[in-house]
């Protein structure tokens, strides 16, 4: 004849045995609960992980499910902002530095993405502690082979308007911003590069020299050949002039 374990048990819900009602190692139940008890160290502790915990761990299940949704929509935002803003422009790269002889931007230029290039420039210069010398600022284009046109030789920067100093004959030869004797020059300003369908195009500059260089504001043009993958700026290495400054470029969608 098999015999019967009882375990002292109560089927009021909420119920919680008394350390009094227990002697160690003894367990308790409560049957509307589905909890079992135990006096452990004097204390009445619960074997059963608590309803209130269960819920707890569904909440943190829930809430991964809220982050997860969040993030599909942060994402999708995002998206749609980055869409936007290759609706009009696209920052390609910026570079900012100081005491070198060139600076180069050659990142994302991609003539099948865009029809031209906005450049913005932040106190690009030539400072020579005050050495009133021949300075000169130039630029060249780097082309899908990998060669750098400098335009020498047969195109020439025309300054279509001035405003301070009056320039020479109104023109650089090749791709000039400046050239000529100063004691400093800093430009800051943008410019615009179109490419055509045919592989030319052209530059315009609206650029501020500041007070006591060759020109104090000045618009430059000049035409452009070629796929360009590349911008490069120079100092006249021949009186060793270093550049300082910063330049953004800008990929314009078609």
């Amino acid at each position: 004849m098999s015999n019967t374990i009882k375990l002292k048990s109560s089927a009021t819900p909420g119920k919680v045995p008394l350390s009094s009602d227990l002697a160690s190692g003894e367990v308790a139940i409560n049957t509307a609960d589905g909890k079992l008890f135990a006096l452990v160290g004097g204390v009445v502790t619960s074997l059963t992980v608590p309803p209130d915990h269960i819920h707890t761990i569904a909440s943190v299940e829930s809430l991964q499910d809220i982050i997860t949704d969040l993030t599909a929509r942060i994402e999708a935002l995002e998206s749609q902002g980055n869409n936007a803003e290759e609706d009009d422009m696209k920052l390609l790269s910026t570079v900012s530095q100081s005491g070198v002889s060139e600076m180069v931007l050659d990142i994302g230029f991609d003539d099948a993405l865009y029809g031209g290039y906005q450049l913005v420039i932040n106190n690009l210069g030539i400072d020579d502690n005050g050495d009133y010398r021949e300075k000169k600022l130039g630029m060249a284009f780097k082309q899908s082979d990998g060669s750098w046109v400098t335009g020498y030789g047969w195109a020439n920067t025309s300054v279509i308007k001035s405003d301070g100093y009056t320039l020479s004959g109104g023109q650089y030869s090749g791709y000039s911003l400046v050239n000529g004797e100063m004691e400093s020059v800093f430009l800051s300003g943008t410019m615009t590069i179109s490419v055509n369908p045919n592989g030319k195009g052209s530059f315009t500059a609206h650029l501020d020299s500041g007070n006591g260089d060759q020109y104090i504001t000045a618009t430059l043009s000049a035409p452009v050949s070629g796929s360009i993958t590349g911008i490069k700026f120079y100092a006249e290495a021949m009186n060793q002039n270093k550049l300082v400054g910063t330049v953004s470029v800008y990929g314009l969608k078609k």
